[in-house]
């Protein structure tokens, strides 16, 4: 997975905004991350979706605004 960026949330908390391939499918995935013996550790808390929804991801992120 190549990290697209990152987001502080707590000093042992951040969430990961990551794009990868899974079972030869391209894939967009948000992922909490907590700190453990100062290292940071993927959890199951998150969401992973096909590319090809990053449009419709965007839109429904827009009308947050």
């Amino acid at each position: 997975m190549e990290v697209l960026g990152e987001l502080q949330i707590t000093d042992s908390t951040k969430i990961v905004l990551s794009k990868g391939e899974f079972r030869n499918n391209p894939r967009i995935d948000f992922r909490t991350y907590f700190k453990k013996d100062g290292e940071y550790i993927a959890t199951k808390k998150g969401i992973n979706f096909h590319e090809e929804w990053t449009d419709e991801f965007l839109k429904l992120v827009e009308k947050l605004k």
